[in-house]
This record gives structure tokens, C-alpha cells and sequence, in this order.
């Protein structure tokens, strides 16, 4: 789980197109430069290392000092990162910078700007903008904020705007995530004695089990209703550690773009406001004013750019979302990430193990409770299939 922290084998050349692209400046010269790593605890082993590059630049006859990011994407060994249609493709997001998607409409949810994809043997090398913005707890007008742009970004999807085609966005994702063949499917089975037996899984109770494993059963029917609500175009990861509130300003900068691609409506809401939850980063108890000020802001966004449809789909994209992708599987995190991994979860969830359980155990009933209202709600809309 660990961030790589050595520095990667860039070239000059590799260093001096990145800086021609910020400064737009074709015959800018780097006179010198330096890469330092950024910590960082990895979930998925597809990142091979952030890093910050710092340049001194002649352009256009003056000296300027650029920050500039690289962030290394690795092949990783698991078949199930390779192919363009899973969840977790590893070269995502370099196509993604290397697309027109990463400077699409004007907005006031953008990426950070891209400043060139450098392919090397199995892995990628993303150049992109370092975007200043203060590190600090997120209040609920920051979840506000954050919503409303994703809901400015989503409505035109809403509207007449086409959904990008291209074959390495993660169609599907939550059905990918959750196949038969997949990680989750098989760790989750009943018959993994390994999981179910283990104790951290047996602290979520025999009520929590059995819900769980119905998700599962039901996970068909589930992902049915959530593929025929109104579809947009999403982030996929949605969640304060990946996004940027520069201060004076309308934008709100989204990182980490390897899970984007379409998606139900409503389901960047539901990584907004439980994956805080999941990191630890909020209390349970915080989720209502959370979920409050993010819907607000997310039909605000909506609204504002021209939706004018039945809110509840929203709310039925937003409960089958934190059903699906995260209440199946809450256990099987805990197996996962609180046992060997101990050591690497406790620095990225900033809690000794026992607190993070506890957190997750209460956090696992609200994720169930989710997928109950998705049922309701499905029934109530009549988009249930038959």
C-alpha cells in the first residue's frame, strides 16, 4: 500500500516538453530542475508515485521557476487492471489527460491542466498543473461547493449533451466492480471461510452478514435499476482527498481521474458524502448535515444549468451508488485493510485500528440502509425491474 517515495527516471526532454506546455512557450529552455517525491498511501497499486517537479525556465527572455506534478501509473501484476473495460484499468487516467476530457467545457469543476502523457515499459508518466489550494478540514459549505460543480458539470449530460464513447473510460464501473469473476465477488463469496470466520468480520455481527450477503444476492437486480436511471459523465472518486478548493476563486479541482466515465446520476454525490466516512476524515454522526449541504448544492448545480427532473432520481442514483459500491463490501475492507495492512491503514486513515472498525461497523449500517431506501425508492419511481 505504500507510495513508492524514490524518484522516477525522467529525461531532460521528458522535463522540457512539460515546461514548454506551461509556460505555452515552444522555445522555452529549462536551465535546471529537481524532483522530490509527495508522500502518499496508495489503495490500489496502480500508482507508482506522485512527485514534484520544480524547474527554473528561460521563456520568452525571462527566467520563471515552475511547480510542476508527475504522477507515475504502473502496471500493476493483477490481470483484473489490465483491460480498458475494468474499474480499475491502470492507463486510465493517461488517456484521460491525453484526451480532450481533461480540457472540456468551461466549468467550475475542471482537472488540473494537463501538460503531457509520457508512455515508458508498463508504466505512464502524467504531467499536470500543481493547483494551490489550503489543506483543512472540509466544513459543509465546502461539500456545498463541491456538489454544486459536480451538478454544473453533470446537467448538460442531463440535457442533450452526448455521453464521451471512448473504450478506456469505465463503463460500468459498479457492475465491473462487483462481477462474478471479479476481486470483490470472490472475496465476498459465503463459502470464504477466511473472511467470514475471521474476527474483524464476525465484529459487524450476524445481522450486518446476513444484509450483506443478500446485497449480493440482489446485486443483479441492483445494478439493473441503477444502469436505467439518467446517465452523466463522472468522476467516479469524489471525495475531498481528491478535490482542490482554491480560495478567490469559482473552481473546485478534481484529482485522480482513473475510475471517470459514465455514470448513474447522483453517484459522485454518494462518494462525496460517504467516502469522508470511509477515510475516516468525518464522523458518522456528520453524515446528515453533510448529505444536507451537498444535495443542496448538487440540485443547485442541476438547476441552474438547465435540469428540471424528478429529484428523487437523484436520490435513488445516490443510494444505490453507496449501496453497491461500498455496502457490499464493508467487511471485506475491514479483512483487508485492518489486518496485515494494519501498519499502512492506520498512517492513511489517521486512526489506530480499533477506531477505524468501530467507524466502519456504524458506517457499514448506514451503507445497508442505503440500499433499503434504493428498494423503496425504486418502487416508488416504478424503474424497478420487473
Amino acid at each position: 500500500m505504500d507510495g513508492d517515495l524514490a524518484a522516477p527516471v525522467v529525461h531532460d526532454a521528458e522535463v522540457a516538453n512539460a515546461a514548454r506546455r506551461a509556460t505555452r512557450d515552444p522555445a522555452a529552455e529549462v536551465l535546471e530542475w529537481a524532483v522530490t517525491a509527495i508522500p502518499h498511501v496508495g489503495i490500489i497499486d496502480t500508482t507508482g508515485g506522485l512527485h514534484l517537479v520544480v524547474a527554473r525556465v528561460r521563456s520568452r527572455d525571462a527566467e520563471v521557476s515552475l511547480s510542476l506534478v508527475l504522477k507515475v501509473l504502473t502496471r500493476p501484476p493483477d490481470d483484473e487492471c489490465h483491460s480498458p473495460g475494468s474499474w480499475c484499468y491502470w492507463r486510465r487516467e493517461a488517456e484521460f489527460y491525453g484526451s480532450d476530457l481533461a480540457t472540456g467545457p468551461a466549468g467550475p469543476l475542471r482537472a488540473p491542466r494537463p501538460y503531457g502523457v509520457v508512455d515508458r515499459d508498463g508504466e505512464a508518466h502524467v504531467w499536470m498543473e500543481q493547483v494551490a489550494a489550503a489543506a483543512a478540514r472540509w466544513e459543509p459549505e465546502d461539500f456545498r461547493r463541491a456538489a454544486r460543480a459536480a451538478g454544473v458539470s453533470a446537467a448538460p449530460y442531463l440535457t442533450g449533451r452526448p455521453l464521451p464513447d471512448e473504450p478506456w473510460l469505465a463503463h460500468g464501473f459498479l457492475r465491473s466492480i462487483l462481477g462474478d469473476d471479479g476481486f470483490w465477488a470472490t472475496t465476498m463469496q459465503p463459502d470464504n471461510d477466511e473472511l467470514w470466520r475471521s474476527g474483524l468480520v464476525a465484529a459487524f455481527g450476524p445481522a450486518a452478514r446476513e444484509r450483506v450477503q443478500g446485497l449480493w444476492a440482489e446485486r443483479d437486480a441492483l445494478l439493473a435499476i441503477a444502469e436505467a436511471l439518467p446517465r452523466v459523465f463522472g468522476h467516479g472518486d469524489f471525495h475531498p482527498r481528491n478535490v482542490l478548493l482554491p480560495a478567490g476563486v469559482d473552481d473546485v479541482v478534481a484529482l485522480d481521474w482513473g475510475f471517470c466515465g459514465p455514470a448513474p446520476l447522483g453517484a459522485d454525490l454518494a462518494d462525496l458524502v460517504h467516502l469522508p466516512a470511509w477515510f475516516c476524515d468525518i464522523e458518522v454522526g456528520d453524515i446528515p448535515a453533510v448529505e444536507h449541504a451537498a444535495f443542496a448544492g448538487y440540485d443547485a448545480g442541476l438547476r441552474e444549468t438547465g435540469w428540471d427532473g424528478d429529484p428523487r432520481l437523484v436520490r435513488l442514483g445516490y443510494a444505490l451508488a453507496s449501496a453497491l459500491r461500498m455496502g457490499a463490501c464493508m467487511p471485506g475492507w475491514a479483512w483487508l485493510m485492518l489486518g496485515p495492512q494494519r501498519p499502512s491503514s492506520e498512517r492513511l486513515f489517521g486512526r489506530p485500528a480499533d477506531a477505524i472498525l468501530s467507524a466502519w461497523i456504524a458506517l457499514a449500517e448506514v451503507y445497508l440502509d442505503r440500499a433499503d431506501e434504493a428498494r423503496a425508492l425504486a418502487r416508488e419511481l416504478g424503474v424497478a425491474p420487473p
